[in-house]
């Protein structure tokens, strides 16, 4: 012999905790992106003018670990013609360039030869001055300020943590 009972509303419970990563990971999203602008904002005001616009923040999922992460710095424009995007400008600006590029930066390719077409090319051989406007317009403390900001957003949305 058994003895049946029902739970009413079980389904709808259910539901709603299915739901819930995602909700989570929603205000997650948002609190970052906070976080993450407030920095931007920071960092626009000791960029040089003409390079304000590519200042942004981006949160993006990982493929591979889900992990969520924000990230805050310069990004390229949408631009279209044969002219040089801002972007590689304020990078050059930033890092310099040939004999006068920054010794701390880690470049990706080496600086090509005399030998080069491209070097033929250039309109002088030593360079453009590094400035390093990106690092000093970092806010000291930034990592704490961006903590402080994303755990305020977080409280905001219902999620003390």
């Amino acid at each position: 012999m058994a003895t049946v009972m029902t739970i009413e509303g079980l389904a709808d419970y259910l539901r709603t905790l299915d739901e819930a990563p995602q909700t989570l990971i929603k205000c997650v999203r948002k609190a970052m992106r906070k976080a993450g602008s407030e920095l931007a904002r920071d960092i626009k005001s000791g960029t040089p003018q003409a390079f304000r616009p590519l200042v942004k923040c981006k949160v993006v999922k990982a493929r591979i670990s889900r992990n969520l992460s924000s990230a805050v710095g310069l990004y390229k424009d949408k631009t279209t013609g044969k002219e040089i995007p801002d972007w590689f400008k304020a990078y050059w600006k930033n890092y310099g360039t040939l004999q006068r590029r920054d010794p701390s930066h880690r470049f990706d390719r080496p600086i090509k030869p005399d030998g080069t077409v491209a070097a033929r090319n250039r309109r002088n051989r030593v360079g453009q001055y590094n400035e390093n406007f990106f690092e000093e317009a970092l806010p000291s403390g930034w990592e704490s300020k961006y903590v402080n900001t994303f755990s305020r957003e977080m409280r905001s949305q219902g999620y003390d943590i």
